[in-house]
């Protein structure tokens, strides 16, 4: 148990690499990814390419202030008339972020340069054996190689995890 971190990996290097899962052959999803090899602080990171086709991690920023949208005082009314509990009322200027704002590309994504570790492992199970009743289901795990802060290898573990 504990905290983790997210990542997202671009779909075109989950093609190129050929990251599939190995009980059902589906290629793997690109969000979902789980690693502890950074600050475990629950944290969204991007692994994508840069505008001269590098493979980098980049650290994912909170969504802009555009994608913010304010609840309307109606809204407030009707939340805090159903709710009893008095610390979870709605204030004006309380809001949420839209859907569209939370994509990995619409938020700033920064380059995190040479990272303290070299290798990073990350894993995920198959989105499309998840639902499935009976087992197995699959486990994709990844190693991914850094040098300079540039995505040299990404290695999928030979087996996998069935669970």
């Amino acid at each position: 148990m504990g905290m983790y971190d997210y990542i997202h990996i671009a779909p075109s290097i989950i093609r190129d690499c050929t990251i599939k899962c190995h009980a059902c052959g589906h290629l793997a999803a690109p969000d979902g990814w789980q690693t502890k090899d950074f600050e475990n602080c629950m944290e969204l990171y991007s692994l994508d390419r840069d505008n001269t086709n590098t493979a980098r991690m980049f650290k994912v920023d909170p969504p802009e202030q555009k994608y913010w949208v304010p609840y309307t005082k109606e809204e407030i009314e009707e939340y805090n008339n159903s709710s009893n509990l008095k610390w979870l009322q709605r204030k004006e200027g309380d809001g949420y972020y839209t859907k569209e704002g939370w994509e990995v590309y619409n938020r700033r994504k920064r380059f995190m340069g040479e990272l303290p570790h070299q290798m990073v492992r990350t894993y995920l199970i198959c989105e499309n054996c998840i639902y499935e009743d009976k087992p197995p289901r699959g486990w994709i795990e990844i190693e991914i190689k850094f040098t300079d802060g540039v995505a040299v290898k990404i290695t999928q573990l030979e087996e996998g995890k069935i669970i």
